[in-house]
């Protein structure tokens, strides 16, 4: 149900252009363009209010670089990752 409705909400909060997978397991990945960072976090608070519905804990990692970024799809999952981890950490009501 969890699967489902993440997937539900992030049809719901992403615009056209942007993309969402899932990636294994319960995480799932987007990747969109945006100008600056404060049109990541909007996202980020669309999504977040979104999830509160689900009534279970949700936890989500966000990384954003600015234009010209030479790193790999990869590594941003694995930053995005230790970013999601640490929020975990810092509550452990998760």
């Amino acid at each position: 149900m969890t699967i489902t409705a993440v997937g539900e909400a992030l049809h719901w909060v992403l615009d056209n252009g942007d993309v969402a997978a899932r990636i294994g397991g319960d995480e799932f990945a987007v990747l969109m363009a945006a100008d600056d960072a404060a049109t990541v976090r909007a996202l980020q608070t669309r999504l977040e209010q979104r999830l509160r519905v689900i009534g279970r804990p949700v936890t989500v990692g966000w990384v954003h670089h600015e234009p010209g970024y030479s790193g790999t799809l990869e590594s941003l999952i694995v930053e995005s990752d230790l970013t999601m981890l640490s929020l975990k950490r810092s509550n452990p009501g998760f």
